[in-house]
Order: structure tokens, then sequence, then C-alpha cells
């Protein structure tokens, strides 16, 4: 089947600075590079919820019946499952800093760091085999000022570091590429000698000064020292690439790095970014990526859609259908947007499947009903096979009072990550998750 995709891709791509080669063929030679394709873990987050109903999903097998907001999914729909009767504690801000942990952190409390995220544990595993461990993208900037005693700031990420800190996602699609792909291009190793002597000189002055630092701000100096050493780790990759496990059956051809400015389309914008997740995928540069669609509470406008406007604002809709329809839209058009990422996934042949079927893709949103808050049966959808471990094509209600945390706890036993618990509220294994 001609894969038409590809070439128009090819074409952006090129504009963008980037060149891609010739899908893999079988005459280019059968029997080579029967090394097993990775798994591989995508997160994709939107903000304020849904409307009540619209998400609902029923039956499976030929039955199966995805919710109205998911009709662009319809096409891949033996590829993906829908999880309902989650519940996820917490309120907009804490929804999205614990939507990749599952932490409830109490009310009332300041927060400075949470618990570790799935993603990181996931990335962890594979960090001596992939260059980047983990690649963090969003399209919207943190915002400023407090949600209560919370800062609206943590808000802006749903990954969080062994230490606890959040990660926060590079907005810059010329930033993001060359995080994923600086390293190739000629003379990179000199200039990366460069930056080492400037980072071990740098860690000098930090440790003295970390001496007489406040007791507050050891915790601002912790965060800094953990962005050090993710620098340095980044360098010494570099300079040691690591060893891989898994060659691409095809792979884009990188000539040149830059991505000159930034799409001025909100949706080419995204698209842009979906982009560089299904590169740095596709090369076997990264094997977990999260992004964002936008911050809790996002303030993001949707003009370009019918109805658009603010999305939180729309998703205050107070019942009237005017105000529904817009925010049925916009979530429809975060469905749309994942449903082309994962299409284009399921178009790179890995031999034993497609990319698609070697990964697990999580799309959701921390809220269920974003008019009035409620965190009972919060949206969630999962996509692709995860290397076999996965039986898609369902909708699967969880019965008793189950946590989003359980089901963070499943997704890790999919990747082989056999905890007992997550952080003390993920402490069950989802046997609906098939």
């Amino acid at each position: 089947m001609r894969k038409n995709w590809l070439l128009d891709r090819r074409t952006l791509l090129k504009a963008a600075g980037v060149s891609v080669a010739l899908p893999y063929l079988e005459v280019m030679g059968a029997g080579e590079r029967k090394a097993q394709p990775p798994q591989r873990f995508v997160t994709l987050y939107f903000p304020n919820g849904v409307y009540p109903g619209a998400w609902d999903s029923s039956g499976s097998g030929k039955s199966f019946k995805l919710g109205g907001v998911l009709e662009p999914m319809n096409p891949l729909k033996d590829k993906v499952m829908t999880v309902n009767k989650l519940f996820h504690p917490g309120g907009h801000i804490k929804n999205a800093l614990s939507f990749l942990n599952g932490y409830h952190h109490p009310n009332g409390q300041r927060i400075i760091k949470s618990k570790v995220s799935i993603d990181q544990i996931i990335a962890k595993k594979y960090q001596e085999e992939s260059f980047l461990p983990s690649l963090h993208l969003g399209v919207e900037a943190a915002l400023q000022g407090f949600n209560g005693p919370i800062a609206k700031s943590h808000g802006s990420s749903i990954s969080r570091s062994f230490s606890g800190f959040k990660i926060e996602p590079e907005l810059s699609p010329s930033t993001a590429f060359d995080s994923l792909f600086g390293h190739r291009v000629p003379g990179a190793k000199k200039a990366i000698n460069r930056q080492k002597n400037i980072v071990d000189s740098v860690w000098t002055q930090a440790k003295y000064m970390n001496k007489k630092v406040s007791k507050n701000d050891k915790s601002k100096m912790a965060q800094y020292f953990e962005s050090l050493r993710s620098v340095e780790l980044k360098l010494n990759k570099t300079l040691n690439p690591p060893k891989k496990s898994w060659y691409p059956k095809s792979e884009p051809k990188l000539e040149d790095y830059k991505i000159t400015g930034q799409p001025n389309g909100h949706e080419e914008y995204v698209k842009l970014m979906l982009d560089l997740i299904l590169l740095g995928l596709w090369t076997d540069t990264t094997r977990v990526a999260t992004m964002m669609y936008g911050v809790s509470i996002s303030q993001l406008n949707y003009n370009f859609l019918k109805g658009g406007g603010n999305h939180h604002a729309k998703s205050h809709h107070r019942g009237e259908q005017k105000g529904i329809d817009a925010y049925n839209n916009i979530s429809r058009w975060f469905v749309k947007m994942t449903y082309e990422l994962m299409k284009k996934m399921d178009e790179v042949d890995e031999g034993n499947g497609s990319m698609l079927d070697n990964s697990l893709i999580l799309l959701g949103s921390g809220l269920s009903d974003g008019n009035i808050h409620d965190m009972k049966n919060i949206p969630l959808l999962i996509g692709g096979g995860a290397g076999g471990k996965l039986k898609t094509g369902k909708s699967v209600n969880i019965s008793g009072d189950r946590k989003l945390a359980d089901l963070l706890l499943t997704i890790l036993h999919k990747f082989d990550i056999k905890q007992q618990d997550l952080h003390g509220h993920g402490t069950k294994v989802l046997s609906e998750i098939g």
C-alpha cells in the first residue's frame, strides 16, 4: 500500500532542513537486522477534561464503538482501547503534575517536588541503549501565579525526575530537534568537548556555592544539580555513544539539524512537535516521549476550530449548547492530532509489525468533567500493542474504586518493570488491561 503521507512529510521536513530516506524494502537486504524492536512509551496529555458522555465508549471487537469526540480514531479502532471508571484525585494543577506518577498530594500542602513519574522509570530501563532517555515537548508556556497554595507553574509538566523535580517540556521545535539530532552534525564532538569543559567548571563553582546557601535554597540547588547531571550525561553520550541493540529497518536521513523558526499556525506547530516524536522514536534516538497539548488550566485559544475560543473558558460551558459544542470540538481536535501521529507510527514497518504495534500510547486528561472539575471516570485511551502485550479494540470498565495510579502501575508491568506498588497509591495491576 502506498504511503502518501511519507512523500508529503518528506517535503515538509526537507523545507525544515531535513531529508528523509526511502522506507525499508525487502529487496534492500532480506534477513538483516533480526533484533527485536524495542517497546516505546508515549504520553499525550490534554488539559481541562471533557464533556460528560462525549468520550464514553462501549463494547469490544466488532461491537466496539468509540465515543463522539473519539471518532477521528475510528480508522485505528482495532489498535486502541478506552479505559473507564478510574479516579484521579487532586484538582486542576495536582491532576497535571501527578498524571504520570499517580501520587496524591494532601490538600493545603505546599508543593516543591513530587514523586518520580513512570515515563522516567521506563526511560531509566533504556538509558544505556538510547541517546536521549526521554523527550518532553509542549506548546504552551507555564502559567504564573498560584491556584490556592499551589504554584500554577507545577501544571506545565507531567514528568517528574527521580528526585521529584518537574522536567520542563521543550517548547521550541528547533531546540527539540537539536536535542535529538544535534550530535550527528559534523564537528559536534569538538563542540561537545568545549561544552563539557564549561560544565565541569560550573560543577566546581556550584558545589562551592551550595555550601553557602540557606536551607530554603538547598532544594533549588538540588534541582540545579539535577539539571547539570542531565546535561553531563547527554554530553558523555555524545562523546561515547551507547551501544545500540536495535537498528531501524528504515531511518530518516538527517542532512541538516536546523529547523528555522516556528510554524505560524497552532495546528502546524502541534503537528511539527508530534513529527519530532515520530523521528525520535523512528531513529531509536529515544524510546520515551511526552507531549502536553496545553498546560493545566490552559489558556490557549482555538479560534481556528468551529466555536473556538479559550479552552479553559469553554470547559466551563455552564450547560449552554454553544459552549458544549465548542468544548467538544477542541477535545475532538486533540484526538485527531493523536490519530495522525499513531497513523504514521502504524505505517513504519519494523518486521514483526509496525512501530505502533511495538509502542504503548497513553492519551488522557487528569480531569473528567471540566465544567465542575470532576475527578471520577477521567478520559483515558491506550493505543498500540506494547510489543504484543496489549489486546486492544475494546472499551474496559474498571471495577471497584480504583485510581489512575493502578493503571500506571499496570503500564510499568507491560514494560516488565514489576514494581509491587507505585508511591503507595498504585497497589493493584488491572487485569482488565489485557
